[in-house]
């Protein structure tokens, strides 16, 4: 695992494994979100709005839940509240949201 600034943009990514496992960190982001079910624990429904995208097309949020993954240093990080919506493109997670457990 690794941080770095993008080249292409003012983009601040956490690489995982492979390009699909990483998360861009956005500081105006309001929560985490993902297309990836897989990645979930603790998967609930609730009375979930809908997240607007750069083209302004809503998106459903389908439902929320945990997000768990170990970081090379042996800690976990563990992404609360984090929003499936199938539509992502890319994992996006929230800075103001982010909590690491060791």
């Amino acid at each position: 695992m690794y941080v770095t600034e993008s080249d292409r943009s003012d983009a601040l990514i956490l690489f995982l494994t492979n390009l699909s496992e990483s998360w861009v960190i956005d500081s105006s982001a309001s929560f985490h979100a993902t297309s990836r079910h897989d990645i979930f624990q603790n998967y609930m429904n609730g009375e979930l709005k809908k997240l607007y995208l750069g083209d302004n097309e809503p998106c459903d949020i389908v439902r929320k839940g945990v997000v768990m993954f170990s970081l090379s240093n042996g800690s976990t990080l563990k992404l609360k509240n984090a929003r499936h919506v199938l539509k992502m493109k890319i994992n996006l997670s929230s800075v103001g949201r982010l909590q690491t457990e060791g």
